[in-house]
C-alpha cells in the first residue's frame, strides 16, 4: 500500500487554496474599491420577496455571523465525487484511476487496463461506463482489457447478462465480446498500489477479490463516478427560498436534474432556474475541467453585469414616465 501521508486530492486541494490566496491578495491590492476576498464560510442563503419591478435581493450570513446583502449571487461551491467505499480506492484516484479519455486517457496507450464497475451509482458507472470506454478508448489499443463486475451480476455469476436497469444491453454485451475484454466477476474487496517515482501515478494497482485468492494487477484503471453537492453547499441552500435549486440534489428528476449531478443552468450565462442566482465552475458544468470552468466564472460575471445594468436602466426609465 502507498505509504504516502495525505492523499493526492488533499495536496492538490492545499495548493489551490495557496494559489487563491495569493491572487486574492493582488486583486485586492489592485481592485480594493471593488472587490474583497472574504475567506469564511457561508452558512445560509435566503431570497427576499420584493415587489414587481424592483431587483432581486439575497441575504447571506457566514460563519462569523455577519450578514451580507447582494443583488445577485453567483454559486461556485463546487462538487464531489461519489467514489466506490473500496479500501486503497481514494490512494489511486487521480492518478492510476482515471475517468475522463479526455484529461488523461492517451497516458494508457497501449498498455493493460481494468475498467472497474459500482453497482451501487446505477446507470452512469455501469452500463453507460462501459458505452464510453468501447467509444472514447478505442483508438488506444489498451491490451488486455478487463471490465471488473465488482460483483453487479452475482458471486456465483459466471457470464454478465442484460440488465436494462443498470443499461447493460445485449449489444453492449456483443461489443465487449467482439473486442475481445475479460470479464472479471467477483466483488472488489481491497486495491492495493505500489508507487513510482512519479508521484502522479503509481506503477500498478493490484485489485482483491472477495471469493477467491487470486489478484488482478494492471497500471491503469478507468472509473466513470457520478458527483454530488458538498454538505455545505446543501446547509447553504436550506433556505426554502433556495428550495428549487436543492432540489436538484436532493430529488432528482429527469425535469430538474442533469446527467452528473451539478446545477442545472440555462442560456449562455449559466442562470439558474431561481432569478439571480448564476452557477460556474464545477457547480454548474458538465464536464469537470478548469479551463471550462474560469471560462463558465467570467461568463457568470457577465451575466450578472448584463443584468444589473438593465435592471437599473428600466429603474432609471420608469421614474421618468
Amino acid at each position: 500500500m502507498s505509504s504516502k501521508e495525505g492523499s493526492y486530492d488533499e495536496t492538490r486541494l492545499t495548493f489551490l487554496k495557496s494559489r487563491l490566496f495569493f491572487i486574492s491578495k493582488l486583486y485586492n491590492l489592485r481592485y480594493s474599491d471593488t472587490f474583497q476576498y472574504i475567506p469564511r464560510k457561508v452558512l445560509s442563503l435566503r431570497k427576499e420577496q420584493t415587489a414587481e419591478g424592483e431587483p432581486s435581493r439575497f441575504h447571506a450570513e457566514d460563519e462569523n455571523q455577519e450578514a451580507w446583502t447582494a443583488r445577485k449571487v453567483i454559486l461556485a461551491t463546487g462538487i464531489k465525487d461519489k467514489l466506490p467505499s473500496i479500501p486503497g480506492f481514494d490512494a489511486i484516484w487521480g492518478r492510476s484511476a482515471i475517468h475522463c479519455v479526455f484529461c488523461h486517457g492517451t497516458e494508457t496507450k497501449n498498455q493493460p487496463i481494468a475498467v472497474l464497475l459500482n453497482p451501487d451509482d446505477g446507470q452512469m458507472t455501469t452500463g453507460k461506463a462501459l458505452f464510453v470506454f468501447l467509444t472514447k478508448f478505442a483508438n488506444l489499443n489498451n491490451h488486455p482489457v478487463t471490465v471488473l463486475a465488482n460483483g453487479m451480476f452475482g458471486e456465483d455469476a459466471v457470464e454478465p447478462r442484460v440488465m436494462p436497469e443498470f443499461a447493460i444491453t445485449e449489444q453492449l454485451l456483443k461489443m465487449i465480446k467482439d473486442r475481445g475484454y475479460k470479464w472479471e466477476m467477483k466483488t472488489v474487496s481491497s486495491i492495493e498500489s505500489v508507487e513510482g517515482e512519479d508521484t502522479a501515478h503509481s506503477y500498478s494497482v493490484t485489485f482483491n477479490f472477495k471469493s477467491q485468492t487470486e489478484t488482478i494487477t494492471v497500471p491503469w484503471v478507468v472509473y466513470m463516478p457520478l458527483t454530488e453537492a458538498p454538505e455545505s453547499t446543501l446547509q447553504l441552500l436550506s433556505d426554502p427560498s433556495m428550495s428549487s435549486l436543492k432540489d436538484n440534489f436532493t430529488k432528482p428528476s429527469p425535469f430538474t436534474s442533469v446527467p452528473m449531478g451539478e446545477m442545472a443552468t440555462n442560456g449562455f450565462f449559466y442562470k439558474t432556474e431561481i432569478d439571480g442566482v448564476f452557477a460556474c465552475g464545477n457547480a454548474g458544468l458538465f464536464m469537470a475541467t478548469v479551463a471550462m470552468a474560469v471560462s463558465s466564472g467570467q461568463t457568470a460575471g457577465a451575466g450578472v453585469d448584463n443584468d444589473i445594468g438593465m435592471e437599473d436602466y428600466n429603474m432609471e426609465s420608469s421614474k421618468k414616465e
